[in-house]
């Protein structure tokens, strides 16, 4: 069952002024953090009220004493109106329907939060296609489709009040829409991926029309056979593999701006040759876009996880079998590019990990069996790796991108075999808040971080 703790199941626009935030207005009664070590054992939450450990609760955490009408409830759980019980924030709301904040790629006349606060506590899928979540289902008009402001994809936007993501959940994202989540409070103390697996896109790739950044395909001469290039997004991919003479795939090149004025997935890897009759092999899919709003916080704790890593390039079959080319042994594909990660909030606290690698390269095919696909773009500081070789004549796949590094480019091979493909790039990451000096932790690539 789909555990969100929705209480109002219609969506209204719900203003939300930062003027109590920025004044600081907590009751006499209430003691206010800035980090964690201020809570004596507990963490600091967005609101500046300490928390500490309770599994009595679904997000795991309750309130300490000293955070006023807070006390004692748990973090993330909802009053008889839908909305958090008591507190500064609450005192931020008002009725006429309009965010003071400028949303980037949000149309001025959707820029609004829900009345319902949501707590996943199991693990959902979310379709930007179908606008569905399963399991579900979803309340209805708090997930939409809408225009992206300044043009760009349709995007898939999401309202809530509050959203909570439990420890040890995963809210896995796919679709043709890039996901926009607005709300009041976000924290997200689970994983929430957008991420490529292997040649299935994340959300928001499927517009990609003009192959920007798109890795090159592999060539085939005579029996040599090259692989295709990674992806690019932002930092270049990795070109393919060469098979003697024969160059491999180009990788794809680095594109747009690292303000992300536009919210879109990366770009795929390119193909290895595919001679008439035998199989595609297609390059690792791209990681998608993904944004995050909230009038108040962010956070993302020590668990949690947000990311958008590249698929990995597929591997040449093994020759002879099935589905195969006959005797001849095809080149591995190139990874696919990270994607788009935006957050925006007067504050965004990073306890955690926001990830958009690159997927590695797969490798040719060899006297030795079938090539091997390239890992995905994971939710970690090291490079993907590709896949590794099936004997002499087979290519091995080029990393991925991490941090600032490109795709890294296959191996050459001296003579007649198959090519490996290159590593997808990594992917960007932006930051937009009103305190830029807010704890930030783990990141690849790192992220763009100024103030709005």
């Amino acid at each position: 069952m789909l555990t969100w703790s929705v209480r109002a199941a219609a969506v209204a626009a719900v203003a939300v002024g930062l003027a109590g935030l920025a004044a600081g207005c907590l009751r006499a009664t209430e003691l206010a953090c800035a980090i964690d070590d201020d809570c004596s054992g507990g963490r600091c939450e967005p609101d500046g009220r300490c928390s500490f450990a309770d599994p009595g609760c679904a997000s795991g955490w309750r309130y300490g004493e000293g955070a006023g009408a807070r006390s004692g409830a748990c973090v993330g759980a909802i009053d008889d109106d839908g909305g958090v019980d008591g507190g500064a924030d609450d005192a931020a709301t008002t009725g006429d329907g309009a965010i003071a904040d400028d949303i980037a790629h949000v149309r001025a006349e959707d820029e609004y939060v829900g009345t319902a606060s949501l707590t996943v506590t199991v693990d959902v899928l979310l379709d930007t296609s179908a606008l569905t979540a399963t399991p579900g289902p979803l309340p209805a008009g708090v997930f939409v489709a809408a225009p992206q402001d300044g043009g760009g994809p349709e995007l898939a936007i999401l309202r809530a009040l509050d959203v909570a993501i439990a420890p040890g959940v995963t809210v896995k994202v796919v679709g043709s829409r890039p996901l926009v989540v607005l709300a009041r409070t976000i924290v997200i103390e689970g994983t929430l991926d957008a991420s490529a697996d292997g040649v299935t896109p994340g959300p928001g790739t499927g517009d990609l029309s003009s192959d920007l950044g798109v890795g090159g395909s592999g060539r085939l001469v005579d029996t040599s056979d090259s692989g295709g290039g990674g992806g690019g997004f932002g930092t270049a991919g990795g070109r393919g593999g060469a098979s003697g003479s024969v160059a491999g795939g180009a990788g794809g090149a680095a594109h747009g701006t690292p303000a992300l004025v536009t919210l879109r997935g990366g770009a795929r890897g390119g193909a290895a040759f595919s001679p008439p009759g035998c199989p595609t092999i297609p390059g690792g899919a791209a990681g998608g876009g993904l944004q995050l709003y909230a009038a108040t916080a962010i956070r993302l704790g020590a668990s949690g996880v947000i990311h958008a890593g590249g698929g990995g390039g597929r591997g040449a079959p093994a020759p002879g079998g099935p589905g195969t080319c006959g005797a001849n042994l095809q080149a591995g594909a190139g990874g696919g590019s990270g994607g788009a990660l935006y957050l925006q909030a007067p504050v965004v606290v990073n306890d955690g990990l926001l990830a958009a690698n690159g997927g590695g390269g797969g490798s040719g095919a060899g006297l030795q069996g079938a090539g091997m696909a390239g890992a995905d773009g994971q939710p970690a500081l090291g490079a993907a790796p590709g896949g590794d070789q099936a004997g002499p004549t087979s290519g091995r796949g080029g990393a991925g991108g991490v941090m600032t590094g490109p795709g890294q480019p296959a191996p050459d091979l001296s003579s007649n075999g198959n090519g490996g493909g290159g590593g997808g790039g990594v992917g960007r990451i932006v930051i937009r808040t009103r305190d830029p000096g807010a704890r930030q932790g783990m990141s690849s690539p790192p992220p763009d971080v100024g103030t709005y």
